[in-house]
């Protein structure tokens, strides 16, 4: 049986990225997003302190995940978690350190195929809106769509389609030709893969956030099963109070935030990094993941 060991949260380390959101870093979130994220922190942390009572005999020993996926967040985005969710909490945008956007979707015109087909229907995208068609059909889910901001404006960049016959589609918007393409699906077994059919994972894998609809919902789906015994009934985890969420938690909105509060979320990340890097033992720990006070959530 899969085991939720360092090296399996390591696999997925946006999954866990707000056990790295400082309470100092969210007093610049607008009040009701911060405390999404806080409520989802929790519950981040909840999830590592049972694997590591289980697996580690140690609750508080949670910490040595949080330690492991800090550094395969790292090596999967080029900066440091704390970096990230300032750049993410102004509107910018976080990809895989090997990402090439466009890569798989280079050429005078749109590529709208996705050569696979669901329920005997050929998958394909529309390269003015970014609908995905399963042959006539419309699956497209637009409450997953992820935005990007462009010349100062947040446009529909991601879209995917509803889980059909075991499968994901993504379309992303070309800035140079004004279109969408059909770029990436994933599987019900987790796989994920650009349209071309060559494997994609955190490190090559474009936007976080739909990396993160593609691959990580199956994820946190599958992490929450092996603790489904272990969950409080009144307030069970799911992937929805669990994941990032790019709309869900107000990044989208942060876009548009004053040139001061950007400042200031640079100036906290840049604190986060200076004070992380000393041997400080457990106050390190205590500012680089969530307070105490959010452990005892």
């Amino acid at each position: 049986m899969r085991e939720l060991t360092k090296q399996e949260a390591c696999t997925a380390p946006a999954s866990f990225m707000y056990i790295f959101a400082t309470d100092e870093f969210l007093s610049y979130i607008e009040p009701k997003y911060a405390n999404i994220i806080k409520g989802k922190r929790a519950n981040q942390v909840k999830i590592l302190m049972l694997s590591a009572d289980k697996y580690l005999r140690d609750k508080n020993k949670w910490t040595e995940y949080g330690e492991a996926i800090r550094s395969a967040f790292i090596e999967m985005y080029g900066m440091q978690p704390i970096e990230a969710l300032s750049i993410l909490a102004q509107g910018g945008s976080v990809a895989g350190k090997n990402w090439s956007e466009g890569v798989y979707g280079v050429g005078a015109t749109a590529n709208i195929d996705f050569g696979k087909t669901v329920n005997g229907a050929s998958v394909y995208s529309n390269s003015q809106d970014g609908h995905i068609y399963a042959g006539t059909t419309d699956i497209t889910d637009t409450s997953k769509t992820v935005y990007k901001t462009i010349k100062g404006q947040a446009i529909p960049y991601q879209l995917f389609s509803q889980e059909t016959d075991g499968m994901t589609f993504m379309t992303q918007y070309n800035k140079t030709r004004k279109q969408y393409d059909a770029q990436s699906y994933s599987t019900s077994d987790g796989e994920f893969s650009a349209r071309t059919g060559a494997a994609l994972t955190g490190i090559n894998g474009g936007d976080i956030w739909g990396t993160i609809i593609m691959y990580l919902e199956k994820f946190v789906e599958w992490i929450i099963s092996l603790f489904v015994k272990d969950e409080d009934k009144k307030e069970p985890i799911s992937a929805a109070n669990t994941l990032p969420s790019q709309t869900g938690d107000g990044f989208v909105q942060q876009a548009v935030m004053s040139t001061g509060a950007k400042i200031a979320l640079a100036l906290v990340a840049g604190g986060a990094l200076l004070y992380g890097t000393t041997p400080s033992g457990k106050k390190t720990m205590g500012k680089m993941f969530a307070t105490k006070k959010s452990r005892k959530r």
